[in-house]
């Protein structure tokens, strides 16, 4: 046997032994993607709905309920000034009096006129029934007296005028007059501030002022931490242009007027009974657009989510709106859950298993 022959020998026993090698060892596992994924574990607390009266704080500040500048209607000098800044004053009573100058000649004068008119009216009727009368020269007359009724009135009406009083009853908080000031239409004698009830304003945004109705019941805080009750009175229909906010009026009795007017106050409202559901804070998730959501399973052991709104908060966790009226609500592992995932839920017996 040549050299030729027992190389190709030698190689052919070689690759024959190599073969029998890849048969004789096992090959290593190769990791199936297939294999079953581990259940998430979620702590659930099951909760159910019931009655809350939700509580919105508003910041706030008093004002006065009615103010008003007591002005002069006709031209003249100021006789008499009857009151003190700060002096409280009756319905009707009198703040400053003008000169009558020659007014009250013209009441006079317009009640001789009446006379006149009432004589010469009743003289046309006598005449009348003796047929020497016509029923022109009546008429005449009898317009010269509702003439005269309609001169003696104004001329009343003017005097009466010479007298600026109060509407209402009230403190007077300025007076920038002072006797001897001559006055035209509408200059201000003095400025009526009424402080009972006081009056608190806050406003509110489109959400908050859903939730407000005239006649809520309302606190009122003072910086001084005084405390006073008070009753929503009104709830703006149309939001302010520039601000999109609602003006919220509440009012409260200010009977020794100790509270005045432009003090800041936060006015909490309690709005009617909703139905709502107390869950723990941590549970309240926060979406990509900053909207409040929670997580829960259905009786399937899905993951589902629903947005919420929050109501106000408590001792064992928040109030919110928005959940079915029996709900699982995953209170641990809630963050690494997705909706539609098949989950394995521990139900809690107590906030103390959270």
């Amino acid at each position: 046997m040549n050299t030729n022959v027992r190389l190709a020998l030698f190689f052919l026993i070689s690759l024959v032994f190599w073969f029998a090698s890849g048969l004789i060892v096992a090959p290593e596992p190769i990791e199936s993607s297939l294999t079953p994924k581990s259940i998430t574990a979620v702590k659930v607390s099951r909760v159910e709905h019931s009655q809350f009266r939700p509580k919105l704080s508003l910041r706030a500040h008093t004002q006065s309920n009615r103010t008003v500048n007591l002005s002069a209607r006709l031209s003249g000098q100021i006789e008499s000034v009857w009151v003190e800044e700060g002096e409280e004053v009756k319905r009707g009573q009198v703040i400053c009096e003008l000169e009558a100058e020659d007014r009250m000649l013209s009441l006079a004068q317009s009640q001789a006129h009446l006379e006149q008119a009432e004589i010469a009216h009743r003289g046309s009727l006598k005449l009348e029934t003796g047929g020497y009368q016509s029923q022109l020269a009546i008429a005449r007359s009898k317009a010269d007296l509702e003439t005269a009724k309609v001169q003696l009135a104004r001329s009343q009406l003017t005097v009466e005028h010479l007298k600026i009083k109060a509407p209402f009853n009230g403190i007077i908080d300025r007076r920038p007059l002072e006797v001897g000031d001559y006055v035209v239409p509408g200059s201000v004698c003095a400025v009526l501030v009424d402080f009972n009830p006081i009056k608190i304003s806050a406003l509110a945004n489109e959400i908050e002022a859903r939730q407000i109705k005239p006649g809520n019941i309302a606190s009122v805080f003072l910086k001084d931490h005084e405390s006073i009750d008070a009753i929503i009175s009104y709830v703006a229909f149309e939001a302010d242009p520039e601000t999109r906010s609602y003006r919220i009026e509440a009012i409260s009795e200010n009977l020794n007027k100790t509270i005045l007017s432009g003090l800041s106050a936060s006015l909490t409202i309690e709005s009617d009974d909703v139905s709502a559901h107390m869950i723990p804070s941590s549970s309240i998730l926060l979406d990509d657009d900053g909207g409040l959501f929670v997580r829960t399973i259905n009786n399937r052991n899905l993951v589902e989510s629903f947005s919420v709104r929050a109501l106000g908060e408590a001792r064992g966790g928040t109030w919110v709106s928005g959940l079915p009226r029996v709900s699982n609500v995953i209170t641990v592992g809630q963050n690494y859950v997705v909706d539609s995932e098949h989950v394995n839920p521990i139900f809690l017996v107590s906030q103390d298993d959270i």
